[in-house]
């Protein structure tokens, strides 16, 4: 007698053996490894491409400290970044140059991030104190305090106790910058006088020879 074929036809397996089904297992994880795989691939692909991008957007602050702030503007431009200048007041660094910056060099920032530079603006000015009737050693704190630097100069005076801060040069109340030397006049006590030889002279003579010595008659 004949066979006759299925409705649907022959399938794909018909006449292969019957597949365990451990291999089929296997397969399937297989397969799901290898996707795993690809999936880590791939995100480490992202990582790396969005790290690139992150580091092509960032750069490294230049150094500017002792540059014009011409140059030091310049400078940044170059690096991909914006100065933000500022003055204040220096003693030690000349007007015109960078004191500081921030962020420090070295730095990584973003492209186009500002950078503050602090531009010297030489040294301040300030109002000279009075420190006339205190002792050298007290006035000349106080000028140090203010920023000044004293030196002394002995002068002879008759209305000063020796020791004493006479006057200032400059003159109290002068606007001088901060960082100059100011001279303290030191009360050394009343001037030696010449005593005039007055033997001889009759009396209202000696006594004209005394007092034009701005001394006073008197008795022995």
């Amino acid at each position: 007698s004949l066979l006759m074929a299925p409705a649907g036809g022959f399938g794909p397996d018909y006449g292969r053996p019957p597949t365990a089904p451990d291999d089929r297992a296997r397969r399937r994880r297989r397969a799901m490894w290898w996707s795993l795989a690809a999936v880590l691939v791939l995100a480490a692909a992202v990582i790396a491409f969005l790290l690139l991008q992150s580091k092509q957007q960032t750069v490294i602050v230049p150094n500017v400290a002792a540059q014009s702030e011409q140059t030091a503007g310049a400078t940044l431009r170059s690096a991909g970044l914006n100065a933000v200048p500022s003055l204040a007041p220096s003693t030690t660094v000349p007007v015109g140059l960078v004191i500081s910056q921030s962020p420090a060099a070295g730095s990584r920032v973003e492209k186009g991030s500002r950078v503050s530079i602090v531009v010297s603006g030489g040294p301040s000015s300030a109002a000279l104190l009075n420190v006339a009737g205190l002792t050298t050693a007290k006035a000349a704190a106080q000028l140090r305090k203010a920023g000044f630097k004293p030196t002394t100069r002995a002068q002879a005076s008759s209305t000063v106790k020796a020791g004493l801060v006479i006057s200032t040069e400059p003159p109290a109340g002068t606007e001088v910058q901060v960082g100059s030397v100011i001279t303290m006049l030191v009360s050394s006590g009343p001037a030696p006088v010449n005593v005039p030889d007055v033997t001889g002279q009759t009396l209202p003579a000696a006594e004209a020879a005394l007092t034009e010595a701005k001394l006073a008659l008197g008795t022995v």
